[in-house]
């Protein structure tokens, strides 16, 4: 089966594309959501709604359904599988808790193959444990890929977790390998090595996520720097496993002297991120990353006193 080529779901060596719309209705419910796949070389489309026999769930007004999409080959069968947030869905009563489906590849096409759609949520035995709390949003951004030692992964964010008793501060679920183990990492994690910053109200760690191969990196566009409210920041991990967990390496911010600009109220910095592997002239692999990091409030003079929903 031809190996190498991204987002090919089918496994024919030719690139497909998916297509998220958050905001579709599905039978009539608004911003219920829609994923569209059109297969490359004229191979046809599908789309992906809540009210398909074969998709978990139902469709809910808001759910929006593809707010974020990720694909990796979490089985390594050589087919692209397609990995969806829906980070507004209702779990049981909890509103806005959110969930992830990965939809396997298969050489019929996604969602054709045989292997039932893989579900993470929050709940008693469920794939991320714990328990759904309101506004949770776990699915808000997704990265995924295979590490360089050649090991699928999924980096989910659930960016309105409450850690405690402090309100939003935000966390990520990493899934491993192709037994998909999870572990859910906090700025209070130190499994691996002190996780950066600390918990606080309002953090949203886990609002943005980028990855390469050998690092991945997190936002936190809601960090306070000193009194400085939502200034946010960055933290930086490898994927090398120290008890299950990512190793942290780094934390970055508008308050250091290798980052431009100085931190103000309202910055966001990290929210939005890309990261590309690197190499340096002359090494003789790639095992460094850049990463662009988004500061959409830069300049800005007054606080957040609502997160933006989309």
């Amino acid at each position: 089966m031809p190996l190498g080529v991204e987002s090919d779901f089918n496994g024919d060596g030719i690139r497909d594309t998916a297509i998220s719309d958050p905001e579709a209705s599905d039978e009539g419910v608004p911003k219920s959501g829609a994923v569209h796949v059109v297969y490359g070389g004229g191979k046809g489309t599908l789309t992906l709604l809540q009210s398909s026999d074969s998709v978990p769930g139902v469709p809910e007004a808001g759910d929006q359904f593809g707010y974020s999409l990720a694909v990796y080959d979490a089985d390594l069968d050589g087919c692209s599988d397609l990995v969806v947030g829906n980070p507004f869905e209702d779990i049981g009563t909890t509103p806005d808790s959110g969930s992830v489906h990965v939809y396997y590849g298969s050489t019929k096409g996604l969602n054709a193959g045989g292997k039932a759609v893989k579900e993470f949520y929050q709940g008693s035995g469920k794939a991320l444990g714990g328990g759904p709390e309101t506004d949770d949003w776990v699915g808000y951004a997704l990265a995924a890929g295979k590490t360089s030692g050649g090991t699928p992964y999924l980096i989910i964010g659930s960016p309105g977790e409450s850690i405690g008793t402090v309100e939003d501060a935000g966390g990520f679920y990493y899934v491993s390998g192709t037994a998909q183990t999870v572990v859910f990492v906090t700025q209070d994690t130190d499994k691996a090595g002190a996780v950066p910053g600390v918990v606080e109200v309002d953090d949203r760690y886990g609002s943005a996520l980028a990855a390469t191969p050998t690092h991945f990196a997190v936002g936190t566009p809601g960090e306070a720097l000193g009194t400085t409210t939502f200034a946010g920041g960055v933290a930086e991990f490898s994927h090398t496993l120290v008890s299950g967990y990512p190793k942290p390496i780094a934390g970055i911010a508008q308050d250091q002297a290798a980052v431009s600009g100085a931190e103000e109220i309202g910055d966001q910095f990290g929210a939005a991120l890309a990261m590309v592997p690197y190499r340096p002239a002359g090494a003789s692999s790639t095992t460094e990353s850049l990463l662009a990091v988004g500061v959409p409030g830069d300049e800005a003079v007054r606080p957040l006193t609502e997160w933006p929903r989309a």
